[in-house]
């Protein structure tokens, strides 16, 4: 059995987790739509569950919006009624605007 040294260990962790790739593509834009109405992530993943009945927690927040957790599209879109913006501007930031039209 070979043993790393812990410098070893967090380097190769660290070439591990830079290779993840992404799972969502629409993280950085939760996350933008989430602090511009300043709301945590907790309060969304709230929201999510008494709202929609999705169940997730704040982690699943944090891994959507790090990219390393996919979205389905039905919290995709309950994510995007909280957040007040479109699911496609989730989805490919179309329009300048992060707010829905009426």
């Amino acid at each position: 059995m070979i043993f790393f040294s812990l410098q070893a260990q967090i380097k190769y962790r660290y070439a591990k987790e830079s290779q993840i790739k992404k799972r969502n593509i629409s993280g950085q834009r939760i996350r933008e739509a989430r602090k511009k109405l300043g709301i945590g992530q907790e309060d969304l993943a709230a929201a999510l569950r008494i709202s929609y009945g999705i169940e997730v927690v704040q982690s699943d927040i944090s891994e959507l919006e790090r990219c390393v957790r996919g979205v389905k599209d039905y919290e995709l879109n309950a994510i995007a009624w909280i957040l007040d913006v479109r699911p496609s501007w989730l989805l490919r930031g179309d329009n300048s605007s992060v707010d829905k039209e009426d």
